[in-house]
Formats: C-alpha cells, structure tokens, sequence
C-alpha cells in the first residue's frame, strides 16, 4: 500500500546510522559552521533527488524547519542535532507527492 511505502522509505531515509544517510548529513554540513531552514529545505530536496516540489510543498517544509529554529553546528552537539533534522527533513520529503509519484 501506499502508506507502507511512504513509511518504508521514511524510516530509511531518516535513518542516521546508515551511510547514505550519513553522507547527506555531510554534504548539507561542508558550507560553514551553520544553515538556515530555507537552505536547509533546499539542500535536502536536492540530494534526495533532486526532485522537483511546488511552492505548497517546499512552503510546508520551511515551516517545519522554521519552527525549530536557526542551525548552527559548530560543536558535536549541534552537528548530532543537524544531523537530526536532517533526518526529519528527508523523511518529510519522502512522504511528499512530489516523492512518491514523481
């Protein structure tokens, strides 16, 4: 079913142990100490695709990353926490229209 795809890719998609993963959460963190949520968005659409969204749903997801602040990660506690919320923006992603039929 469509709910068991979209959770099936989420759950890998966010996971942080695999090297995929770990991977996107490099290549978001290589320009600089922080991020904003808007790059942030844009970033991980693109590495995950790059996939192609409307202004409807790249406005959701940079009101999900707004909501939860700047991105710093200059110690090892903020890079766990971008690597986080990267996670939690691949899974949103994942669970797109955009991703699942385009």
């Amino acid at each position: 079913s469509v709910v068991k795809r979209i959770n099936f890719v989420a759950d890998h998609v966010s996971n942080l142990d695999l090297p995929g993963v770990q991977s996107i959460v490099r290549r978001v963190a290589k320009n600089g100490a922080q991020i904003t949520p808007d790059a942030l968005v844009d970033r991980c659409v693109e590495l995950i695709g790059p996939l192609e969204i409307s202004d409807e749903t790249r406005g959701e997801l940079l009101a999900h990353a707004e909501d939860e602040g700047p991105i710093s990660y200059a110690t090892d506690v903020e890079y766990a926490e971008l690597s986080r919320r990267v996670g939690d923006m691949l899974a949103l992603i994942a669970a797109t229209v955009e991703y699942q039929f385009g």
